[in-house]
C-alpha cells in the first residue's frame, strides 16, 4: 500500500474546492445548493477520474496484468527462424608477401545463404514457473485493491468536501435568514 503525503491530499481537495468554486460561481455556497451543475455523484466520478494517485494505481493494475501474462508466456514454447544472405566481390589472393596478387571469382559461387530455425522448451522447472504465475497473480489482485482503495478514498474525501460545502450553504442561509428575521423585530 502506499502512505499518501498530507501535501497531496491538501493539494487535491484544494483542486477540487477550486473546481466546485469555479463551476459553480463566486458565491459558491449560495449556487452549489440552487443550480450548481454538478451533483455529488458527478463530483466524486471526476475526482476519481482525474486524481493522480488513482491514475497512478490503474498503470500499475495494467503493468502487473501484462507481468501476468508474460509469466503464462514464459511456459509456452519458443521458435525462431533466422536467414542471412551474403554476397562476396572478387577474391585477392597473395603469394609472395603483397608483391604477387591475383584476382578471380570465389569458388564455387559468389553467393551464400543460411536458413535456421531454433525450438526451446522448457520441460521441467521444479515448480518455479507455477510459483511464479500464482506470485503475479497475488501482485495483479493486490494492484486491483489498491486501485479500489485509492478510488475509495478519494471519492470520500471529495464527498466530505462537497457536503461540507453544502452544509456551509445551509448554514450561511440559516444565518442570513436569522439576521433578516432580527432586522424586522
Amino acid at each position: 500500500m502506499y502512505s499518501f503525503p498530507l501535501k497531496g491530499i491538501c493539494l487535491s481537495l484544494a483542486v477540487i474546492l477550486l473546481v466546485l468554486y469555479s463551476i459553480c460561481g463566486a458565491n459558491a455556497q449560495e449556487v452549489l445548493v440552487k443550480s450548481c451543475p454538478m451533483s455529488l455523484s458527478e463530483a466524486i466520478s471526476m475526482a476519481k477520474r482525474q486524481n493522480k494517485w488513482v491514475q497512478v494505481a490503474r498503470t500499475q493494475a495494467k503493468a502487473t496484468k501484462a507481468d501476468l501474462k508474460d509469466a503464462y508466456s514464459a511456459a509456452l514454447p519458443m521458435v525462431n527462424a533466422s536467414t542471412t544472405y551474403q554476397r562476396f566481390s572478387d577474391l585477392t589472393l597473395y603469394t609472395d608477401g603483397l608483391a604477387n596478387s591475383t584476382t578471380g571469382q570465389r569458388k564455387p559461387t559468389p553467393n551464400a545463404a543460411n536458413l535456421g530455425f531454433d525450438a526451446t522448451f522448457n520441460i521441467y522447472s521444479g515448480g518455479r514457473q507455477k510459483a511464479l504465475q500464482e506470485e503475479q497473480e497475488s501482485r495483479m489482485r493486490l494492484a486491483e485493491i489498491n486501485t479500489s482503495d485509492q478510488s475509495g478514498f478519494y471519492g470520500l474525501q471529495t464527498a466530505t468536501q462537497y457536503l461540507n460545502l453544502v452544509q456551509l450553504a445551509e448554514l450561511r442561509k440559516f444565518i442570513l435568514d436569522q439576521l433578516k428575521r432580527a432586522e424586522t423585530r
